[in-house]
Order: structure tokens, then C-alpha cells, then sequence
């Protein structure tokens, strides 16, 4: 099967979808493909998708910690809410 990779660049591992629904495309200009695939070496991941995942994961994480950085009571609740479980962790683990 050919893939339209540019020269040098990594080839996505080719997975079999479940069903039909499980895959899409999605158009992007060939320079930002070449981005995606370089974050994706620079990431370990196995697959554009992997790739494309791990990016908006973090992307949703750190506009997470913005809004709780923002908010110093919802910042005191989520350390409190940490707090009990690590002590819980510790009960079980420890």
C-alpha cells in the first residue's frame, strides 16, 4: 500500500479500523503534516493519531492548570482533593 509521506519523513503505522466509524480524513497543508510527523518522532509515538492525541491531552492540561492558576479557591480545592488521595494511596500502599 503507498502513502503520500513526504521524502525523509516518518510512515504512520497503518492500523485496521474497528468499524467504519473509527476513521476519518482530514485535510491540512502539506507543511503541516510535516510538523505533525516530526512531533510525532520527538514524541515516541507510534502513529499520527498517537500523535495528534498526546498534543491535544496536553494542550487540555495546561488550560487546565491556567484556569486553576486563576482561581486560588478552586486551586485550594483541587490540592485538598489531592491531598486525600495521596493519604488514601499511602493507606492502601503503604
Amino acid at each position: 500500500m503507498r502513502t503520500n509521506t513526504p521524502a525523509g519523513a516518518v510512515s504512520p503505522k497503518l492500523v485496521k479500523p474497528r468499524s467504519p466509524d473509527d476513521i476519518t480524513t482530514m485535510r491540512v497543508r502539506r507543511a503541516t503534516l510535516a510538523k505533525l510527523e516530526q512531533r510525532k518522532v520527538e514524541l515516541g509515538a507510534s502513529s499520527l493519531d498517537e500523535a495528534l492525541e498526546t498534543i491535544l491531552f496536553r494542550q487540555r492540561s495546561y488550560e487546565a492548570i491556567a484556569r486553576l492558576k486563576a482561581n486560588p479557591d478552586e486551586l485550594a480545592d483541587y490540592q485538598g482533593a489531592a491531598h486525600e488521595w495521596a493519604e488514601v494511596d499511602v493507606e492502601v500502599h503503604g
